[in-house]
């Protein structure tokens, strides 16, 4: 898991330095375009592994619960069990939040790049009437 953790950090990291002179080239701005793309279909991919190991953990999790709550008859306040639930698949919720944030870190990023490359053809097609 500390494996997928460093991808995504390492994934959020190339966005956080994206070189902003190159917001000028088209070129680079579609290259990276492509590349964020990829991260994000990536992110989706690990957001939707770990959102169903996430609950498959939880659900193990109550039941391990539930039957220790029957077996030494105790009492736990539901937000108590939710509390200890969440605990037990800390790990798993953890790979899918930061899965999460990178693609929508992606996504908007995405679409900052969109406006940029709209920006310059509309630059383009001004400097042609000059």
């Amino acid at each position: 898991m500390n494996k997928i953790i460093a991808e995504l950090t390492h994934y959020m990291q190339i966005i956080q330095d994206f070189d902003k002179d190159s917001a000028q080239d088209a070129t680079a701005l579609h290259a990276y375009l492509i590349h964020l793309t990829q991260i994000m279909a990536r992110a989706n991919l690990l957001m939707a592994d770990y959102g169903k190991k996430f609950r498959e953990e939880k659900k193990e999790a109550y039941r391990q619960l539930t039957s220790s709550v029957i077996k030494e008859q105790k009492y736990y306040a539901p937000s108590l069990a939710k509390d200890y639930i969440d605990s037990q698949c800390s790990e798993s919720g953890y790979v899918f939040d930061l899965a999460e944030r990178t693609s929508r870190l992606s996504s908007h990023t995405m679409d900052a790049i969109r406006t940029i490359i709209s920006s310059l053809k509309s630059e383009r097609v001004f400097a042609q009437y000059q």
